[in-house]
């Protein structure tokens, strides 16, 4: 089987061809270079790829992939490359004090001069049309984002007001909170429905509601002013292409609102952080429903556990999620360049037991 025939078993509910992988290697594909492996996806076994997509103006170069810019000593890193780039189609400038939440102190009548970058236009189609290709003839499969804020609405909307506005917004300012959210949700969904042309095989769409232990929101908040907005985009999505996956990205604890995301046709929820969330819980209340994409360390394992006790919680997820299907194996926190190169292999070892490349 391909990769991409993996990840499709694992979005119906089975494992025939072995335990589906995702992967991001950030910092760590240099390090694998300079070891002579120019290409880890296909190394070490990668199933998915995740296209984070920026318009054109965002990109340069060969790769499609800015340099990340040079930072003083002692500043904080705000994103990667793609991330900051991504950070300037909304105006949107966290570093800077005068412009971290370029609409802070917006009207409503200045909302509609508001630029929501979609990638809808000719060129965008046809450039997003040939990077799905070239993956799906690699046997891999993708997962599609359009250009966020972090997420898709919520995140995209206290990054542009500011958490403390928005959530004052949502209670006292709710004329104001329904024309921003339906700017948001409008180009949500346009960008949602090309990616779903583009022939993408889940389309990624969330917001980090959930903190450790708690939500960001309450679950009826959510629920009124975010769940109804997250319909429209998933319904503009399978407009396009009926049978399209939806996964939904929340980083935490989001256990509240899980039946509504799969009531909505949410099949997929990601990270499903084990250290806030138990993935086997989740897997037997909700079965071959909800696929599980992540589930793998709590956020210190892989920068700091040792190789063989990344194998040993791999292998554990492998065999107590995989067996039932419905799984795609990741990392359920981002890779910093603190993760030694040594628990990337073991992670792959376990994955692929039988392969020679972990």
């Amino acid at each position: 089987m391909t990769g991409r025939d993996r990840v499709l078993e694992a979005l119906a509910g089975g494992r025939a061809g072995g335990v589906a992988v995702h992967f991001e290697f950030g910092h760590l594909a240099e390090r694998l270079c300079r070891e002579g492996i120019d290409d880890p996806d296909a190394h070490f076994g990668v199933d998915l790829k995740k296209v984070w997509f920026l318009p054109e103006e965002g990109v340069s170069g060969p790769g499609r992939q800015p340099a990340e810019p040079a930072r003083p000593a002692g500043a904080p890193r705000i994103g990667d490359a793609a991330q900051i780039a991504s950070y300037r189609l909304w105006n949107y400038m966290p570093d800077s004090i005068d412009r971290r939440h370029p609409l802070a102190d917006a009207r409503i009548d200045e909302l509609d001069r508001c630029r929501f970058p979609t990638i809808d236009s000719p060129a965008e189609s046809r450039r997003l049309r040939e990077i799905v290709r070239g993956h799906h003839a690699r046997g891999l499969a993708v997962a599609g984002q359009a250009p966020h804020l972090g997420g898709v609405i919520f995140e995209t909307a206290y990054r542009l007001r500011g958490l403390d506005n928005l959530l004052e917004d949502l209670r006292t300012r709710a004329e104001f909170a329904e024309a921003l959210l339906e700017r948001i949700t409008a180009a949500a969904a346009r960008n949602a429905a090309e990616l779903a042309a583009a022939d993408v095989d889940i389309v990624l769409l969330g917001d980090d509601i959930g903190t450790p232990t708690s939500m960001l929101i309450s679950p009826d908040s959510w629920r009124r002013w975010f769940k109804p907005r997250l319909v429209r985009v998933i319904q503009a999505a399978r407009a396009t292409q009926a049978g399209v996956a939806v996964a939904y990205h929340s980083d935490g604890w989001l256990l509240p609102v899980i039946d509504d995301l799969v009531e909505i046709g949410v099949g997929i929820l990601n990270p499903v952080q084990p250290d806030c969330m138990d993935p086997a819980a989740l897997r037997r209340r909700f079965g071959r429903r909800l696929t599980l994409w992540g589930t793998v360390g709590a956020a210190t394992l892989l920068p700091f556990g040792t190789p063989a006790a990344v194998y040993q919680e791999v292998r554990r997820r492998a065999e107590t999620l995989g067996d039932s299907g419905g799984l795609i194996l990741a990392p359920a926190y981002d890779l910093e360049d603190n993760v030694p190169v040594a628990n990337a292999r073991a992670f792959f070892a376990a994955c692929r037991p039988d392969s020679p490349s972990g």
